[in-house]
Order: C-alpha cells, then structure tokens, then sequence
C-alpha cells in the first residue's frame, strides 16, 4: 500500500520551482513606482530565467525605520 501523501504528488504535473522576489525598503515608494519595478523585473527574470511571467512573485514590504537596524544601530536614530 503506497502512502496517501505520494498518491497526491504523483497526481499534480511536475513544474519548475516559481521565481520569488522580495524587496524590503523604507517606505515612500508610489504605487506606479512599485508597478513599474514589477514589471521590469518579471520582464528581466524572464528572460534571463526563461520562464512565462505568471511564474514570477514579487512582494514589497515597507519596513519603517524604527525596526531596520545595521551595524548595532537603528536607521531611525540617525
């Protein structure tokens, strides 16, 4: 008897692991600013990856400055 979990991968055709992106800035970035980046990078990770863009993720996450620090310092005590 095959176990439950190898029943269900073998059912799901094989794809290639997606391409995901993660950007972590301050925030202040427009929407068209973000929308712009993701279609330049999709665009890009693309063509250098060769994949259809529907497999890329990007995300953008605003990080205040108050919970980003460098070097034992906060950004925000600058």
């Amino acid at each position: 008897m095959r176990p439950a979990h190898s029943l269900s991968q073998s059912a799901q055709p094989r794809r290639p692991a997606m391409p995901h992106v993660r950007i972590d800035w301050f925030p202040g970035r427009t929407t068209e600013q973000k929308r712009e980046l993701a279609a330049v990078l999709t665009r890009e990770i693309c063509r250098i990856g060769r994949c259809e863009p529907d497999a890329v993720g990007i995300v953008f996450t605003d990080v205040e400055k108050e919970s980003w620090s460098r070097g034992g310092k906060l950004f925000a005590d600058d």
